[in-house]
């Protein structure tokens, strides 16, 4: 290696670093609300930047407010504030005073507190709890945890030994030494899907609907840059069940469906899958800001949070020619990609220990030309939960899609030769 090729290797290391260098947002040190929100089937994290006036709740459940100082920063390619709880998360302890009208309504004092999900978060429908409270449950969840990984621990020992047990005792018959007793051992034990968080510290704030303002207020001082508007809105879910269409040929890439509005294209005599899901309905100026409130709403639209797969298990498919239907099982299927050139998909019913790909409906578009449109629909209780209408499509016709393909190209053609062919015509003067 020469000089001159460490010389330039030193050049470009510190223009690499010089550019690293020059994008290195500023940081400084201001007060931000660091939140535990309930968005009406989970709590969700989210920080109300220092710039920011105004925080979203939603009306009559617990939410917890913390107020913390730490280091914020704009990033300008995400166009986001972003701050650095990670290596700076200073809890403020003090008073949270809520005021409406230029009245104090409520004095709140910081506490701890943890989630629980009886169910799991997945399940959702959790709840918080405070104080001592919150300990002893996370000290006892911990506890249930280690006996849980205890008692597994134990069963797997015994199944092991159950397993050499069954092999040792063949091996004797085989030997000739007559059949041995093996003892089964207990079954696994089932995992509890209950989550209890671990305790932190926050301000427990629950009010109705209205308009408020919150200050951070420690030893009778009111705190510079703690003051937000606070807006409690009513903001109930409605509860939908929304789909995603799967195409057979590209199983990886579902359609979501999530109005009844939606109007979905399938061709004849083809195959399709639809899973259902279970969501809550929000109007998007009321749901963006709860969770992200730096995100900019569109007033009169509707946002679709999915929660948790349906339990739905049966759907009735009907088409024009077949107006009354025939109802359709929901199946456990098995994904595989097949050989050649094309490397499709083949989806098959999954096997007796088989884990599935996915679970979903399976819709088979008839090829009679009378089928024209269809619908599903999932009726629980003689009540219509879900429900989509399908346009069905003709085969393509080739020759047509060529020919409507070239026509721009035939009709260039003809006018190019139109032009020449005046050109070329006499003319009398």
């Amino acid at each position: 290696m020469t000089w001159r090729t460490l010389l330039w290797s030193f050049v470009a290391i510190v223009l690499q670093s010089h550019s690293v260098f020059a994008i290195e947002p500023d940081r400084r040190e201001v007060i931000v609300a660091h939140n535990r929100v309930w968005d009406g089937y989970v709590y969700k994290e989210n920080f109300i930047p220092s710039e920011q006036q105004t925080m979203v709740l939603l009306a009559d459940h617990d939410n917890a407010v913390a107020m913390v100082r730490t280091e914020e920063y704009y990033w300008p390619l995400a166009r986001q504030t972003y701050v650095a709880l990670e290596t700076m998360r200073d809890e403020i302890e003090g008073q949270l005073i809520i005021e409406k009208d230029g009245v104090e309504v409520d004095v709140l004092e910081i506490a701890e507190y943890s989630i629980v999900y009886p169910e799991g978060a997945i399940n959702g429908l959790g709840y918080l709890i405070w104080g001592s409270a919150a300990e002893e449950e996370y000290v006892r969840y911990q506890r249930q945890e280690r006996e849980f990984n205890r008692a597994f621990a134990r069963a797997r020992q015994a199944m092991t030994r159950y397993e050499i047990a069954l092999k040792d005792a063949a091996a004797a018959r085989l030997r000739g030494e007559g059949i041995q007793e093996v003892l089964t051992p207990p079954p696994l034990p089932e995992p509890s899907l209950k989550l209890v968080t671990k305790p932190q510290r926050a301000y427990r704030v629950s009010l109705p609907a209205g308009v408020y303002s919150s200050l951070l207020r420690v030893d009778g001082r009111d705190i510079p840059g703690s003051r937000k508007n606070l807006r409690v809105i009513d903001g109930t879910a409605r509860d939908t069940l929304t789909a995603d269409i799967i195409p057979e040929e590209r199983w990886t890439r579902p359609l979501p469906s999530d109005q009844l509005s939606d109007r979905i294209y399938v061709a004849s005599g083809s195959k399709f899958y639809v899973t259902l899901s279970e969501a809550s309905r929000f109007a998007e100026a009321d749901y963006l800001p709860l969770v992200r409130p730096q995100a900019t709403p569109v007033r009169g639209r509707d946002v679709f949070i999915r929660r948790k797969a349906s339990d739905a298990e049966t759907m009735r498919v009907a088409w024009l020619d077949d107006p009354t239907g025939s109802g359709v099982s929901r199946e456990k299927l098995k994904v595989e990609q097949t050989g050649g050139a094309a490397f499709g998909y083949v989806i098959r019913t999954a096997e007796n220990g088989e884990t599935p790909d996915l679970e979903a409906f399976a819709i088979e578009v008839p090829k009679s030309a009378n089928a024209g449109r269809g619908k599903i629909e999932v009726i629980t209780h003689d009540r219509i939960e879900f429900q989509r209408e399908f346009i069905v499509v003709g085969e393509r016709n080739i020759v047509l899609s060529l020919g409507l393909a070239l026509l721009p190209i035939l009709f260039g053609i003809w006018l190019m030769v139109s032009r020449w062919l005046g050109a070329r015509r006499p003319s009398f003067q």
